[in-house]
């Protein structure tokens, strides 16, 4: 079966067996994390590694590890005007461009882990999708992934794109 359609499949069977009122989830710690994540528009890079997974931390720490060497040896080789190999857009999100908008449609948790399918907005372009977001409790609740609506992307999710990137010559 192909890998996008298992982990929708996941998520949905996650959602609808576990979902429970918003008001016995981790509403307002996820909620915090969020805003600071999204509202400010950060690039993946420069997320605060308190919000985020030690696992999804070390993924970002390699890719930016990889695009300072890439960017160097870009530099120093025969062709230095030439464009280095670098993840570009927005991975918080599947649209390029981001969003500007977002608001928690569904919430489901059990002790360790959270999924929040969330309302994405790209006012600018006019854009509207939802996006599937998973969230572990690592002494706190941290974004752990984010599973991409397939509509923009042919990549499943943000550590997909990492974990790719970092297996690239």
């Amino acid at each position: 079966m192909d890998k996008i359609f298992l982990i929708k499949l996941f998520s949905f069977v996650l959602l609808s067996t576990t979902f429970v009122s918003c008001n016995s989830v981790p509403t307002k710690e996820i909620s915090a994390t969020l805003d600071s994540i999204y509202l400010l528009q950060v690039d993946f890079r420069t997320v605060d590694k308190k919000l985020i997974t030690k696992e999804l931390a070390e993924l970002i720490d390699s890719v930016k590890t990889k695009e300072e060497q890439e960017t160097e040896e870009m530099l120093l080789g025969e062709h230095p005007t030439d464009k280095p190999s670098i993840i570009e857009g927005d991975l918080l999100t599947s649209l390029y461009e981001g969003q500007n908008r977002y608001q928690i449609a569904e919430l489901s948790n059990d002790a360790d882990s959270a999924v929040l399918l969330v309302n994405f907005e790209q006012t600018g372009y006019n854009e509207k999708w939802q996006d599937t977001l998973i969230f572990k409790n690592e002494d706190g609740w941290k974004l752990d992934n984010v599973l991409y609506n397939n509509k923009y992307t042919d990549q499943y999710s943000m550590q997909n794109v990492l974990r790719n990137y970092l297996k690239s010559e």
